[in-house]
């Protein structure tokens, strides 16, 4: 099953954080191995700012650390102008620029979104998700 990582999955999955769900680490597993494991480029700056506040410390600096992922497997899905058309346009959508633009990526290019945003989760639109702490 072709999955996108949300940042916080991502974070989760890396860092072996307790918060990430079996099924979702099962799924991740399966995806990267079937290289059906997607990250959306924005997350590598969601990551650099937390990193900026100080609030995260990665072991590699971030341009090695998302090297890294791409040898592990995962692939890293270009935005599109048909991305950014959608995320300005998500129905009922909050405004954090980062999770539309990373919505609007997992409808375009049907992928499971695997998320433990809240906000997402509860929207009602129209994209394939799982909790990333299930």
């Amino acid at each position: 099953m072709a999955i996108l990582l949300d940042t916080n999955a991502l974070l989760w999955i890396e860092l072996n954080d307790p918060r990430l769900g079996k099924l979702a680490a099962q799924l991740i597993d399966e995806a990267v191995r079937s290289r059906e494991a997607f990250i959306c480029p924005i997350s590598y700056w969601e990551v650099q700012l937390v990193i900026d506040r100080k609030r995260l410390e990665l072991a590699v600096p971030i341009e090695q650390w998302r090297q890294d992922h791409q040898t592990a497997g995962y692939i890293e899905r270009a935005i599109t102008g048909i991305d950014t058309l959608l995320m300005a346009r998500l129905p009922d959508f909050h405004a954090d620029p980062a999770d539309r633009l990373i919505t609007a990526v997992a409808i375009n290019a049907g992928l499971k979104l695997l998320t433990a945003d809240e906000k997402i989760l509860a929207w009602t639109g129209n994209v394939a998700r799982q909790d990333a702490r299930l």
